[in-house]
C-alpha cells in the first residue's frame, strides 16, 4: 500500500491484494508436505485427550465432541496411535461362543498377531466340517461301529430283563409284556379259607409302579376264579367292591 487512505478516498485494487511470489515456496504442490501432527488451535482438545488416557483404571472412556470439519476423529486418532507407540505391545482378544449361555461370551487372550490367525483357522475349521461330517456318518465304518453299539445294548437289556424275571419268579410273580410297557402278575391263584357262605375271597394285588394287578373274584365250583389278571390304574387304593356272587352275596376287600 502506498499509504494510509484518507477519508472519501478511492482505493486501488492492487492496495486490496497481497501478493505472495510462489518462487519463495520451498515445493511445487502441496501433495509433497507432510501431514501437521499437532491440531492447530485444539490445545485444550489435546490436553482433554492426554488427561484422559493418563487414566490408568477401568471403567474410563474418552467422548470426543466438535462442529463439523473441526476433524476430531483424525486428532483423537492421530493422538492415540501417538500414545499406544510408547507402550507394550498389546494382547489380541477373541470372543468364544459360550454353548452353555450365548449372553457371555468367553474372553480369550493371545499374542499379538494370533487373532486373526485364530479367526482364518476357524473359517477353514467349519468349511473342512460341513463336508467332514456328513461323510463320517456314512461311511462303512460308523455304520458297523454303531451296529455293534445296538447289539451291546440290546445284549444288556436282555440281560436286565431275565434277571428282573428271575427275581420276580422267586415272589411268584410274572414279568408281562403290555401296549404300554410293563406289568408285574402273580403266577398262581392265591388260596384263602372259604367264608361262611362258601365263597372265597381271591382279590389279589401287586404294585408295580402306578399300575396294579387285580385278580377279581368270588370262586365256586359253579364259577371258577378268573385267572387272567386284569391291569387297571388305580392312585390310590381304600376299598374295592367286586361283581356279585351267583347267591348275590359281594365280595370286596378293605
Amino acid at each position: 500500500m502506498t499509504g494510509q487512505p484518507t477519508v472519501g478516498a478511492e482505493v486501488a485494487p492492487a492496495d486490496l491484494y497481497r501478493s505472495c511470489p510462489l518462487e519463495a515456496l520451498p515445493f511445487a504442490t502441496t501433495a509433497e508436505l507432510e501431514d501437521l501432527d499437532v491440531a492447530v488451535g485444539q490445545g485444550r482438545a489435546l490436553a482433554a485427550l492426554e488427561f484422559g488416557v493418563g487414566m490408568r483404571a477401568d471403567g474410563y472412556n474418552l467422548f470426543v465432541l466438535g462442529r463439523s470439519g473441526s476433524q476430531r476423529r483424525r486428532i483423537t486418532e492421530t493422538f492415540l496411535r501417538s500414545d499406544a507407540a510408547k507402550r507394550p505391545e498389546p494382547l489380541d482378544w477373541c470372543y468364544l461362543n459360550n454353548f452353555d449361555d450365548d449372553r457371555k461370551p468367553i474372553a480369550v487372550s493371545l499374542p499379538r498377531g494370533r487373532g486373526g490367525a485364530l479367526r482364518r483357522d476357524m473359517v477353514r475349521l467349519v468349511d473342512e466340517l460341513r463336508s467332514a461330517i456328513p461323510a463320517a456318518f456314512e461311511s462303512d465304518r460308523y455304520r458297523s461301529s454303531l451296529s455293534e453299539v445296538n447289539q451291546e445294548f440290546e445284549e444288556r437289556q436282555h440281560e436286565a430283563l431275565d434277571k428282573l424275571q428271575e427275581e420276580a419268579k422267586r415272589d411268584q410273580l410274572s414279568l408281562v409284556t403290555t401296549p404300554h410297557g410293563f406289568a408285574i402278575a402273580p403266577t398262581r391263584e392265591p388260596k384263602l379259607p372259604p367264608s361262611r357262605s362258601g365263597f372265597r375271597r381271591t382279590l389279589k394285588i401287586v404294585p408295580a409302579g402306578k399300575l396294579w394287578a387285580v385278580m377279581p373274584c368270588c370262586a365256586t365250583a359253579a364259577a371258577p376264579a378268573i385267572s387272567t389278571p386284569q391291569v387297571m390304574g388305580l392312585p390310590s387304593l381304600s376299598r374295592i367292591a367286586l361283581p356279585s356272587g351267583p347267591s348275590g352275596t359281594k365280595c370286596s376287600s378293605a
